[in-house]
């Protein structure tokens, strides 16, 4: 391994990251693999990029860093689109792991309000009248005041309490799947918006939306869906007298 002031800089340039270490562009070109992203000429400088930068390719999802010292090279525009494109693969693994731990928690806590409205006795409504009767059920948007309507004709049981909180948390997790907040989606407008701001760049910039992880807002979907159906399968077994095959339609 040569010194630094064993290097000619004009035959061999050198590269410094943050960390203070350096490396020669020659040396620091291999350890990228610049030749599988870039056509190099026949003094390996850039000259054509090799396709487009897929999402988890090319082992995209190990950040490339300094090999002496693990340091950050995102000053290093040299190689910006490698590491960047190993970045918002990484964002986006995370972001995967993030929905299935969270879905498994929800999932989990919705079966055990679902098993206590199964065990809770159907009880009475305070007032003289079984729960619902003579009383108008309106579904409205959002969705929530339909199954808030249905605890404020139980009067002040309480009974839906939980799952309705738990409702919310669910809406909440889907919430934060909606593709504006997904990490290449999120790119993708931070590029729209300085291309609109500089006014410098006249390619139409697109990205591949099958990178979007749809998956998640599905999954918080059906969990909404499922909370709404155990409270109002409850409602009907109480507003029958114990059985939900006795009920009339609501009007």
């Amino acid at each position: 391994m040569k010194e630094y002031r064993e290097i000619d800089l004009n035959e061999e340039p050198c590269v410094f990251p943050d960390c203070g270490h350096f490396l020669t562009v020659s040396s620091m070109d291999g350890q990228m693999d610049m030749a599988a992203h870039y056509g190099l000429d026949q003094n390996g400088l850039p000259v054509a990029v090799l396709g487009a930068s897929l999402p988890f390719s090319n082992d995209s999802l190990k950040i490339k860093v300094c090999p002496s010292c693990r340091g950050s090279l995102r000053n290093i525009a040299r190689y910006g689109r490698m590491v960047r494109r190993a970045m918002l693969d990484e964002s986006t693994k995370k972001f995967t792991i993030f929905i299935n731990e969270q879905h498994i928690k929800l999932a989990g806590q919705l079966v055990m309000e679902q098993e206590k409205l199964q065990d809770a006795p159907a009880g009475t409504s305070p007032s003289t009248q079984p729960p619902g009767k003579g009383k108008g059920l309106a579904f409205q948007k959002p969705r929530l005041r339909n199954i808030l309507q249905l605890e404020q004709l139980l009067g002040s049981t309480g009974r839906y309490t939980a799952i309705i909180k738990l409702w919310r948390s669910i809406n909440g997790f889907s919430n934060k799947l909606q593709e504006e907040e997904q990490p290449f989606r999120r790119v993708a407008d931070f590029v729209h918006h300085a291309n609109r701001e500089n006014r410098a760049s006249k390619c139409d910039f697109r990205y591949e939306e099958s990178v979007i992880q749809v998956k998640g807002c599905l999954l918080a979907t059906s969990l909404l869906l499922q909370c709404e159906v155990a409270i109002f399968t409850d409602f009907l077994r109480i507003r029958g007298g114990g059985s939900a095959q006795k009920t009339t339609q609501l009007s």
